[in-house]
């Protein structure tokens, strides 16, 4: 079996002007929708990750339909982790060179 890895270094910097202390800071991520290459597909939520640093999830799974919390912190900081990508494995899928957007969103009131 193959597994498809993929790694990020998140660094997520809330400066005091932009975040107050004892606020609240939310990391999401949403799919435009499912891995495509021409005519061919690959279910986005055969997408699952895993997390490492303080405030983040512990692993999630991709979706198209809502943005997926990645991680919640509270007040201005650095906040820095890894988010690595396995995607599942599955001998049906078409050869191809696929593609998705992913949009991460950074909130706080």
């Amino acid at each position: 079996m193959i597994t498809v890895l993929l790694a990020l270094l998140l660094v997520i910097p809330c400066s005091a002007t932009q975040v107050a202390p004892g606020a609240g800071v939310s990391l999401t991520v949403q799919a435009g929708g499912d891995f495509v290459s021409g005519g061919d597909s690959i279910a986005i939520a055969n997408l699952s990750w895993a997390t490492a640093g303080a405030g983040f999830n512990a692993a999630g799974t991709m979706s198209s339909a809502a943005a997926v919390p990645v991680g919640n912190w509270t007040g201005p900081g650095a906040h820095n982790g890894t988010q690595t990508y396995t995607l599942v494995n599955d001998w049906a899928y078409a050869p191809g060179s696929y593609s998705v957007t992913l949009t991460y969103t950074l909130t706080t009131p």
